[in-house]
């Protein structure tokens, strides 16, 4: 009677380390699924302005990174897109001023044929 008593016990103390190991191994793929879209966020805000080649680069360089916290995730991202994408401020262009001027140099009888078609769609 002792023996059973204690089979019994032994038994549903396996049944249940089983249950908990099922429920550990959904937890972790639970975690690791949450861990991949709070990276996809981060890289999708982080590559905010860059081209989709430079988005694709970014995501490509950030796979070797480690995700420990969102915070650090988030800040080694940052410094691989301030060292291999560069900001760099675009020449300032002046806009030409489309007024003809007066006394320009000649044209030639072609050009000028070209440049009266140009002037009907005005």
């Amino acid at each position: 009677m002792l023996v059973d008593v204690v089979e019994g016990m032994a038994e549903s103390i396996r049944e249940m380390e089983e249950r908990l190991d099922e429920q550990v191994k959904a937890n972790v793929k639970l975690q690791n699924r949450l861990n991949e879209t709070a990276k996809l966020n981060i890289l999708n805000t982080v590559s905010e302005g860059l081209a989709d080649t430079q988005k694709e680069k970014l995501a490509a360089l950030a796979e070797g990174v480690e995700f420990v916290s969102e915070e650090e995730f988030s800040r080694k991202v940052k410094t691989i897109k301030e060292s291999y994408f560069k900001e760099s401020a675009a020449p300032v262009s002046e806009v030409a001023d489309e007024t003809p001027v007066e006394g320009a140099e000649e044209v030639s009888p072609v050009m000028a044929q070209y440049l009266q078609a140009l002037n009907r769609w005005k």
